[in-house]
């Protein structure tokens, strides 16, 4: 970049079948104090009528364009999509990755770029995430990795701890502002992850060689996942096996030795194990026992044999559910 010269920020957006949401964050991204110079709006195959409302809104704004995909692939694979087009047309200096239930308040690309000029080779920032719903700030985006990577470790416990800038391993895509440095040097986000656990790998792509930092002053609003603290519905059990699936591909690539890997696995497997056995005697999986067990066999076997993109479909999957509660009474 040449010196003096102001840089160029493109943002970009995932949506499937999500108008209103998706709609409200280009809103918010269009009254920063700092403006992006596009928004790159990813349709991942959404209804026509969805479409049509995201459509007619960014009509009015020329530095607002949308990509519409023929097939739903994911937050993954929309977000590299989106990162493709943006590169490969605009060569941005960042590129801001936000899911379409986000929306920053009015100084959070501002607040992200004041670490920006300090000299540190950086490769990613972090808004601080304000959890709507629950009224608190949602700290389990931020993580670092255990040692054989079977899970996420809190960076942060409580937001008092959290200095002006806190390292991180890996983090969402609620926000993070990404250096056209690491994409040039790393690539985009891996589309073949289909959802879940895409900003773990990315994010933690970028912190094996670039500095990845929470900024504490840069505030990002984001909707809250409510939920009773039971069971999971097996409607929703889908997003388990490729969060589970996922984490097997990350633990291969990132492992640092071949005993890690074999360990983190090993670790990884009996883990699986234990749902499995939860769901042969608890109750709240009457009915559905022989499909849980399945499908985190699935995910095991899927994971290991590096079979990726969307494995299970989402509407297929659904279906057949319904089918399963129908036959259940």
């Amino acid at each position: 970049m040449e010196k003096n010269k102001p840089e160029k920020i493109v943002a970009i957006t995932v949506t499937f079948n999500t108008s209103q949401y998706v709609i409200r964050a280009i809103e918010a991204i269009l009254r920063q104090t700092r403006q992006v110079d596009h928004i790159i709006v990813v349709d991942n195959g959404s209804r026509e009528e969805e479409k049509n409302k995201v459509s007619a809104f960014i009509q009015g704004y020329v530095n607002v364009m949308m990509i519409s995909l023929a097939e739903n692939t994911g937050g993954a694979g929309g977000f590299s999509k989106g990162m493709e087009y943006a590169r490969n047309r605009f060569h941005p200096d960042w590129f801001w990755l936000m899911d379409d239930d986000a929306h920053p308040v009015e100084n959070c690309l501002e607040e992200l770029l004041k670490p920006a000029g300090s000299g540190e080779d950086i490769g990613c920032l972090v808004p601080l995430i304000w959890g709507e719903e629950r009224a608190k700030h949602q700290l389990y985006h931020y993580k670092r990795e255990s040692r054989f990577l079977v899970r996420d470790i809190p960076a942060v416990n409580d937001v008092k701890e959290a200095g002006a800038l806190t390292a991180v391993e890996s983090s969402s895509f609620v926000g993070p502002l990404v250096a056209g440095r690491a994409v040039e040097s790393l690539g985009v986000v891996d589309g073949s992850l289909f959802i879940y656990g895409d900003d773990l790998e990315y994010i933690y792509r970028i912190s094996r060689k670039f500095k990845v930092y929470l900024v504490k002053s840069a505030v990002i609003n984001h909707r809250d996942i409510l939920t009773d603290g039971t069971i999971v519905s097996p409607i929703a059990w889908w997003k388990d096996y490729y969060q589970y699936r996922n984490r097997i591909f990350f633990i291969t690539k990132y492992a640092a030795s071949k005993g890690d890997r074999l360990i983190g696995k090993t670790i990884f497997g009996l883990m699986l194990v234990k749902r499995m056995l939860l769901a042969l005697i608890q109750k709240e999986y009457a009915g559905y026992r022989k499909m849980r067990i399945k499908l985190l066999c699935r995910a095991w076997q899927d994971g290991n044999h590096d079979r990726r993109g969307r494995t299970i479909d989402p509407v297929e999957y659904s279906s057949m559910i319904k089918g399963v509660k129908q036959k259940n009474g």
